[in-house]
Order: structure tokens, then sequence, then C-alpha cells
């Protein structure tokens, strides 16, 4: 499968995780399984993916929760991982 459908295949998961079709641990096993998928991509970007993934479970735990440590918005996790997923060889921007 070419680059540029796997990272369409990871937008599409984006877009269901908005929708609330697949949660952020489902997310997170299907971008890591898509990004080892991907050719000609260095281990950086795949470790780049995981903390991405990480940002994203930590910041849907405190949706909504009144937290007292500093958290991000599930909107700029999901920002950034559309840039990330556009700059992969491949991408739009790769």
């Amino acid at each position: 499968m070419a680059n540029r459908d796997i990272i369409a295949r990871m937008h599409r998961l984006l877009d269901a995780y908005e929708a609330s079709e697949v949660g952020p641990e489902q997310l997170e096993k299907s971008v890591q399984f898509h990004m080892e998928a991907l050719e000609a991509l260095p281990y950086q970007r795949i470790k780049e993916a995981g903390s991405l993934c990480h940002r994203l479970v930590t910041a849907h735990m405190f949706m909504g929760e009144e937290v007292f440590i500093d958290h991000e918005d599930v909107s700029e996790v999901l920002r950034d991982f559309r840039v990330s997923f556009d700059s992969l060889p491949g991408g739009p921007a790769g």
C-alpha cells in the first residue's frame, strides 16, 4: 500500500475519533500500526507519532473535568496530528 493511502487512512481515523466512533486507545493502536507500515520513514517519526498518541490520550482524560495540572486541548493535539501526517513522505507536504 502506498504511503499516500496509509496517510489518508490515518486522517480518516482522526475523523472517526472526532465523531466519537473510535476511542483514544483504539486511535493510538491504529496510528502506531499505520506509522510502522509507512515506507522510507525515519524511526524518529514513529516515535513522534507515539508522543502525539500519548498527548491525545492524556488530553482525552481531562476533557470537561477540572484538573490541577497543565494539560492540552484535544483539538490542539488533533491539529498537530494532521500537520505531522501531512508532512510524512507521500503526504501533501512530504
